[in-house]
């Protein structure tokens, strides 16, 4: 019965197939929960260092612009552009890591065209992915990929992004970059991620002048532009690296207390100092936070998939369990035929 050890064989296999499946599935749903619980518990510090920054910037914008804007690049010289990919190290994650990629390309070739139009003849666009996965997923040409480079995003720690953030300061201040991105996923609702980028540097002007606003003002603006929620949320994450809290950023809004927050700042002591710290705190935060939210989205796509893969082994073991159950209810059918057939002819041949 070569046919029925074949399918044997198969469900077989798909059983084994199903433990893992239902194994890893498990143990990215316990990684999730664990990543979300990080991401929670730093969300706060992350917003408040952003609405630091943002509050400096409204105040006296020049003090955060020399040192989150490192001046402009002629045109006739290159103009480097560095990607950032928060990819993962490993597979069976679904589409997270080529939704990065995908994103990473659209921006790539959106900023490629703008540049041109502007005038920057010798645009240069570099891609570093943290993660093992990725590289072979690009399939733009105009794209250079620095293999070299290593930086993996699982189970992220604080001092694992300052010192990414330390690297990321070092090529923007060394000019080795006029334009610094992080392309991630991160948690659109419950069940879902969603691609998106946060740019580093230069410092993004609009984002933090929409953030400073007060609440007023952002209901105002919100409700003149009939914009949703949702876009409003989006917003704030591409300006922020992170996703939106109601409670973590309109309790604390700049520009609550009155026009007295237009002053600009007093430093008692050393200005430079201080502001390097508050920036440099603000860089650590946000890497640390764009570093959790893909970390999170990463087991969540892959506890989905899992789920989905799951779900379609035992659909799969249903059916071929059914069809051998059938091939074996016609085997032992005409194992009787054949029996009582003989006993058949041998009561014949008696008589």
């Amino acid at each position: 019965m070569p046919q029925y050890n074949d399918l044997k064989k198969r469900i077989n296999a798909i059983r084994e197939i199903r433990k893992m499946t239902k194994a890893t599935g498990l143990i990215s749903a316990v990684r999730m929960r664990d990543a979300r619980e990080q991401e929670a518990a730093t969300h706060p510090f992350i917003t408040h260092c952003a609405l630091t920054i943002a509050e400096i910037f409204k105040r006296s914008p020049d003090l955060i612009r020399k040192l989150l804007n490192f001046g402009d690049f002629d045109k006739n010289e290159p103009y480097p552009i560095k990607l950032y990919l928060l990819t993962g190290d490993k597979g069976l994650s679904g589409d997270f890591n080529d939704e990065i990629v995908k994103l990473a390309e659209r921006l790539a070739g959106a900023r490629l065209k703008t540049l041109k139009e502007e005038g920057y003849q010798d645009v240069r666009i570099e891609c570093k992915f943290c993660g093992k996965m990725g590289p072979d997923l690009l399939r733009s040409p105009e794209l250079k990929v620095n293999r070299d480079f290593r930086f993996s995003i699982d189970h992220p720690s604080y001092y694992q992004s300052m010192d990414l953030a330390e690297l990321v300061y070092r090529e923007a201040k060394a000019r080795e970059a006029a334009e610094i991105y992080f392309v991630y996923c991160r948690l659109d609702t419950a069940i879902t991620v969603e691609p998106g980028y946060t740019r580093i540097f230069p410092l993004d002007e609009e984002g933090m002048h929409w953030l400073s606003q007060s609440r007023a003002e952002r209901e105002a603006a919100r409700k003149a532009k009939g914009e949703q929620r949702r876009r409003f949320d989006r917003d704030f994450s591409k300006a922020t690296g992170i996703r939106a809290r109601r409670n973590d950023y309109e309790e604390r809004s700049i520009g609550a207390h009155g026009d007295d927050l237009l002053l600009p700042f007093a430093f008692a002591g050393d200005e430079d100092k201080v502001i390097s710290y508050l920036v440099g705190t603000y860089l650590d935060a946000l890497v640390y936070g764009l570093l959790t939210e893909s970390y999170a989205s990463e087991q969540l796509s892959r506890m989905t998939s899992m789920d989905a893969a799951t779900t379609n082994a035992d659909s799969l073991l249903e059916e071929l369990i059914r069809e051998r159950n059938r091939f074996r209810q016609k085997e032992i059918t005409t194992e009787i035929t054949e029996i009582v057939g003989g006993a058949e002819a041998i009561r014949k041949g008696e008589q």
